[in-house]
């Protein structure tokens, strides 16, 4: 799935934030088995890698508070370990 969603990419853009959010809602409201979570973060990882600073800020924005914290909490790690930082 997401092999496809990034052949179409630019299609997407409009609609990755809210994707993401529904992400970050199935992490909130439902306690996940440790297979799941992993399946689910690496594909979280490859929407915020679409994701440029206005997404990432007006998602924040429309999260609820109690959102928002899950969401940072997989944020720092995907900057921490996956994201991009343009050295080796």
């Amino acid at each position: 799935l997401i092999n496809s969603m990034s052949i179409h990419k630019s299609e997407l853009n409009s609609v990755v934030n809210y994707v993401i959010a529904e992400f970050i809602a199935a992490y909130s409201n439902v306690t996940l088995l440790p297979t799941v979570k992993n399946i689910l973060n690496s594909s979280l990882y490859c929407l915020l890698m679409s994701c440029n600073n206005h997404m990432l800020n007006s998602l924040n924005a429309i999260l609820p508070q109690s959102m928002k914290h899950v969401f940072e909490s997989i944020y720092k790690i995907y900057s921490k370990n996956y994201e991009y930082k343009g050295y080796i």
